[in-house]
């Protein structure tokens, strides 16, 4: 509960100040494991190779995050899923990540940004709306269903007011699948939040407009 009520304060605090680091929020962090290794990735020493790949993303290196094989191979997987729901993320590499065996790199930012890529591009959703139900908490299908009104072109933030129970860590991965959906037709506060909010390890690239 503890480590859980730690990293929900970490994210209010970063969207409230978007430039909190290690150090600030370092008593949160002390009652946190999730919220000490979320960190550890987004501002570790750039040479190590585990959490290069992260921070690339993060600045919009998008090709550079997905060069080369990583120590760990669920790891670069994760990255490439990443990567390929990111904003300016090249045909070859969505194909790349497409073409990955459907457990390989899965996690709950991955599973809900793989599916807002399926849907997009073609591909079949059925295993990644299966998975949404795993990770999604209590309520998946409202979840899908706020998903589906995205998918549809139904208005976003009619659409939104389903997650008004979601979790909150939930809400910001459907907004995640929702950016790469609508792109720059995303409410701003769903960007604002998603990029704030989230850690490097847990999101695309997403620009700021």
């Amino acid at each position: 509960m503890a480590d859980d009520a730690g990293l929900t304060l970490a994210r209010v605090r970063r969207m409230l100040a978007p430039e909190s680091t290690s150090p600030e929020l370092g008593a949160l962090a002390a009652k946190s494991r999730r919220l000490q290794l979320l960190l550890a990735v987004e501002e570790g020493p750039a040479p190590q190779a585990a959490v290069r790949p992260y921070q690339s993303l993060a600045a919009g290196r998008i090709d550079e995050a997905t060069q080369g094989e990583g120590p760990d191979p669920a790891r670069t997987a994760q990255v490439l899923r990443l990567a390929a729901a990111s904003d300016g993320a090249s045909a070859a590499l969505i194909k790349r990540a497409m073409a990955l065996p459907f457990e390989q790199g899965q996690d709950s930012a991955t599973v809900w940004t793989g599916l807002a890529l399926a849907t997009r591009h073609g591909g079949d959703t059925a295993p990644w709306r299966a998975a949404t139900r795993v990770v999604s908490g209590g309520d998946p299908e409202r979840m899908l269903a706020f998903f589906d009104r995205i998918a549809a072109g139904k208005d976003p933030l009619a659409a939104d007011r389903l997650l008004d129970a979601a979790d909150p860590d939930m809400r910001l991965h459907a907004w995640s699948a929702a950016l790469v959906l609508l792109g720059e037709k995303a409410p701003p506060a769903w960007r604002k939040a998603v990029t704030r909010m989230l850690f490097a390890s847990e999101r695309p690239y997403f620009k700021q407009l």
